[in-house]
């Protein structure tokens, strides 16, 4: 799986405002944060991007998307499995990304695949619900 290490697999579960629980075997490579953390790197870096993984009607949807966040579609990005070049257009290398999605599920995958493409990506845990939840 792209953007994850394999030599010292470790569980590691994310509990989000939705309640839902991910269960991963595998050590992620990129950084977690909280939506708390997520909104002060956006508010004191500018030079930070946000990539929204969701669809363009979930983008576009009546929960909306997160402040200056640029919509990079993972249903769209060939093949999955890990060759999102042809849709990381939009995206600077050189700038950090925050990968976000509706309750970070999307995102997780998003951030590993960024993370294998070169990308300083970091995973917005529980995504829009926790930031909806948390009255950002």
């Amino acid at each position: 799986m792209p953007g994850f290490g394999t030599p010292e697999p470790v569980a590691i579960t994310i509990i989000n405002a939705s309640s839902q629980t991910i269960t991963a075997i595998c050590r992620p490579l990129f950084q977690n944060i909280s939506v708390s953390e997520a909104r002060k790197m956006i508010e004191v870096d500018p030079f930070i991007e946000v990539g929204d993984v969701r669809g363009p009607s979930e983008y576009r949807g009546k929960d909306g998307h997160l402040p200056e966040a640029i919509n990079i579609p993972l249903g769209t990005w060939p093949d999955a499995a890990g060759n999102p070049r042809k849709n990381l257009f939009q995206l600077d290398r050189n700038r950090p990304v925050l990968v976000c999605c509706a309750s970070g599920m999307g995102s997780v995958l998003g951030s590993g695949l960024l993370y294998s493409e070169g990308f300083e990506a970091y995973h917005i845990d529980g995504g829009l619900m926790d930031w909806i939840h948390a009255g950002y």
